[in-house]
Order: structure tokens, then sequence, then C-alpha cells
């Protein structure tokens, strides 16, 4: 099995914080300010287009892991069982992207096209030799991407930032997802474990009154049964 690229933590860190001197914290990750066109810019500067390609799809891998962990009850240890190791069943970023949608913490549109980008992602990974930005099925999914975003169209003065054709695109795009999915961290409200279901309250009898009291202690607070 083919070792899994680390992501540069400063690159998984950067977002734009609009009015905010300091950077945040939130599952274990640190965002100092900055805008989220420069996310790519400084980073893959001089990289390969396969390096890209293969950094961008970690970073957006990483984001989402960071996603869930914000949202789901905590695990009692410091490893998770749903996201943690190979077998894991939400180890995958095709994994990942599809739970976060059947969750609703991500839109249908996002789903979509996040699976554009780890096809990409496949495509520069499988392929040894003659796969680049070029290449007919990688040009035509960047160029989906850039229609479903109309980051172009919307952000003109910032694409002048980015590298001309497919692989610009691609970057840009890239840069504005990621900057969404931290938004999205930094909003969410994580779930909360749920209390004891009603028959694992214990359960006192009052022979006189033949009425059933309902006692628990914290975890059963929101439980009280007369009958």
């Amino acid at each position: 099995m083919a070792k899994k690229k680390k992501v540069p933590e400063r690159l998984v860190a950067k977002r734009h914080v609009r009015g905010k001197a300091e950077a945040k914290e939130k599952g274990g990750a640190k965002r100092p300010t900055e805008h989220w066109q420069d996310v790519f810019l400084s980073e893959f500067e001089g990289e390969s287009e396969r390096a890209s390609v293969i950094l961008a799809a970690a970073v957006l891998d990483e984001a989402l892991t960071t996603l869930l962990r914000s949202f789901l009850v905590p695990t009692s240890g410091s490893q998770d069982s749903l996201l943690d190791g190979a077998y894991a069943p939400f180890s995958t970023f095709n994994s990942k992207i599809d739970i976060c949608y059947r969750l609703g913490i991500i839109s249908s549109q996002m789903c979509r096209d996040l699976h554009i980008i780890r096809k990409i992602r496949n495509e520069f990974s499988h392929n040894v030799t003659g796969c680049n930005f070029d290449n007919p099925g990688v040009r035509n999914r960047v160029t989906e991407l850039v229609r479903s975003s109309q980051i172009n169209e919307r952000h003109a003065d910032i694409r002048t930032s980015f590298p001309a054709g497919p692989k610009g695109d691609f970057q840009i795009t890239v840069s504005w997802m990621l900057w969404n999915l931290w938004e999205i961290v930094e909003r969410i409200r994580p779930l909360k474990t749920a209390g004891l279901e009603l028959w694992y309250c214990d359960v006192q009898t009052d022979a006189k009154s033949e009425t059933k009291d309902v006692v628990r202690d914290t975890d059963c607070a929101d439980y009280t049964e007369n009958g």
C-alpha cells in the first residue's frame, strides 16, 4: 500500500479570517490570518503538476477529517475507530466526502466537486507518464469544477494571481473550496452524547401506589415517569 503523502502543516492551516488579528484553533489545526487565494500560491510555487494535485487532494482530505472530528461525538481514547487506521470505515478521501454529505455537513454540489478532485488525483496517481493538465480527461474535469463554482467570473481579479490555463483553474478552485471547508469547521455545532435511553435507567416501584418512578443520576436527569 502506498504511503499517504504528508500534508505540510502550514498549508493545511491557512485560511482567511476577516477582521481578526489572531489565529483560531479548532480540531487540532492552527490557522493564521491569510486570504484563501494565498493557500496554494506560496506552497505550490515550483511544484510539479503531479505533486500539486496530490497535495491538493491531501489538504482537502485533511480538512474533511477535521470537519468530521469537530462534528461527531468525541471518542474517549486518542484513536478514532471511524477515522484512524487504514481499515477505518471513513479513512479514505472517498468515504469522507460521502459521509460529510450524508450527514448534511456539505452540499450536494460540494460533494460532487470533491469527487471530481478525487478523480483528478487518481488520474495523476495511477498514470505514471503522460498525465498533466493538458490531458483531455483532466482538462474536462477541471472545466467542470470551474463551471460549478464560477470562480473565474466571481473572482476575476484574484484569478490573475494563479498560473494561466487549467492548472491555475484547478488551484484557485481547490483553494476556494478549502477556505469554505474551514468556514464550516468554525461554525459547525458538534453533536452531543446522547443520554441513557429510558429502560437503561433504574426503575423503582412504589408497591403501595403502584407508581413507577424512573430515577437517574446525571445521565437519567431528563427522564422522570409517574404512571
